[in-house]
């Protein structure tokens, strides 16, 4: 059983990965923690960020410990999303510094 959990864990990123439209999840905000009572309001506030940016996000958790390793979705190849990347990075690292995480 235990190894079936790995797997799955194994196969979500290969089908995030494989999305169809021409966005793909990017790593950039990456194992960005916070205390777990400030958890759900950090998830309430990464989403507003993607949403006001025109996107959404792929999530991973070490949610036990309000770890999270979330890749917006941006196509790479468009200036504009490039720009994106650059507004949304630092826009979470506000965000991140707002409940004291890391």
């Amino acid at each position: 059983l235990q190894n079936d959990i790995g797997e799955v864990r194994k196969s979500g990123l290969n089908i995030m990965m494989s999305m169809k439209s021409e966005g793909k999840p990017v790593s950039f905000v990456e194992d960005c923690a916070v205390e777990l009572p400030d958890l759900a309001a950090y998830t309430a506030g990464l989403t507003e960020i993607f949403e006001k940016h025109g996107t959404k996000g792929t999530w991973y958790a070490h949610a036990s410990v309000g770890c999270l390793h979330v890749r917006p979705v941006l196509n790479m190849k468009l200036d504009k999303d490039v720009k994106t990347m650059r507004a949304i990075a630092e826009e979470c690292f506000a965000l991140v510094a707002h409940y004291k995480g890391s």
